[in-house]
């Protein structure tokens, strides 16, 4: 036999085999928690004017735009305000046909219909009589709002931006120029991932955090939940309508949405890596750690949801200490043969 032989023992075994299969290392272990979790999620979100309750302004006639009092998105206005001043050669014609008519002394039936277009083309009534009293036609017609409210440019999403209109631009007969949303009706609006809308509906109570610096919180309810596809990504916008008036319009708020989820394994999120559509876990057997692909659900507030029965594994509780910068998982079916390899 020969002296330098060397005699390979249990002790010596486990090092023996490839780094593509498991990982040594003193890491400490954690055990999944299991059955239901009530989380407390806090998600951010921002105070905006409720849509459902507009005024829209449209162009009555073709014309160019004399004057505007509109200067920046969301310009509170009062009922009555002026909005703008409009010269349009059509209202002009129709007010020089009424004129001749009412001079002319025709029946009074030529008269109420030349009145009726004017009133059709965007003239008030007292407008009206103001022309038949001077028998001088307006050039410029006042254009005034009809509620009292926030006024924002059609199709604008942004807060305080200067309007693209401007004086001496020119509007087609039933152009929608602005609209106006009416004080005191406000929204707050949440983003979700799918995956957290889907544990919500509406009705679901959240809390929402008042002003900067206060501790005050207002009980909500949600009123919709809307799917969103935007630059090609997935998720849910949370709509609801405020009863408090102690938000305004453009403010960043928070929300704290309680979350009960049914079932499953819980581990701490460094437990769990991520690669790709892949979630590895290491596994702790005979002092030694090897990968095992796991399947995922919920991830809320620094716990994720496993969905197969691991309650009797010891897993590392940070998993990224055993993986290396130049190393990735190839993964295999879960719970079928679910060893994956360490590869370089």
């Amino acid at each position: 036999m020969d002296r330098y032989q060397l005699t390979i023992d249990s002790d010596l075994s486990k090092l023996l085999n490839s780094v593509n299969q498991e990982v040594i290392g003193k890491i400490a272990i954690v055990k999944a928690e299991v059955g239901s979790q009530l989380l407390s999620m806090e998600v951010p979100g921002r105070i905006t004017y409720d849509t459902r309750n507009e005024t829209g302004i449209a162009s009555r006639v073709g014309g160019r735009i004399e004057r505007l009092m509109i200067k920046y998105n969301y310009q509170p206005i009062k009922k009555g305000a002026l909005i703008m001043e409009i010269y349009s050669p059509d209202l002009v014609s129709a007010q020089r046909e009424l004129i001749l008519i009412a001079k002319s002394g025709a029946e009074n039936a030529l008269l109420r219909r030349a009145k009726q277009r004017l009133l059709l083309l965007g003239m008030q009534s007292a407008q009206i009589e103001h022309v038949l009293k001077t028998g001088m036609p307006l050039y410029n017609v006042p254009v005034y709002s009809p509620v009292s409210g926030f006024i924002s440019e059609k199709n604008s999403v942004s807060n305080q931006l200067p309007v693209l209109l401007r004086e001496g631009q020119y509007v087609k007969r039933g152009e929608s120029m602005f609209n106006i949303y009416k004080a005191g009706n406000l929204i707050a609006e949440f983003s979700l991932q799918p995956k957290v809308s889907a544990f919500l509906k509406r009705g679901s109570e959240i809390l929402i955090e008042g002003l900067a610096g206060s501790d005050d919180l207002y009980k909500e309810k949600i009123g919709i939940i809307e799917p969103i596809l935007q630059d090609g990504v997935n998720f849910n916008i949370a709509r609801v309508s405020l009863k408090e008036n102690s938000f305004y319009a453009g403010q960043l708020v928070k929300a704290h949405i309680p979350i009960s989820i049914q079932g499953g394994w819980w581990l701490p999120q460094e437990a769990v890596w991520q690669t790709g559509d892949h979630s590895i876990v290491f596994k702790n057997e005979n002092h030694v750690f090897r990968p095992y692909q796991v399947n995922t659900g919920a991830k809320i507030n620094g716990m994720v949801q496993i969905m197969e029965d691991i309650s009797d594994w010891n897993i590392a509780a940070n998993c990224y200490y055993l993986i290396d910068s130049e190393s990735f998982i190839r993964a295999s079916s879960p719970f079928k043969d679910s060893r994956v390899e360490r590869v370089h």
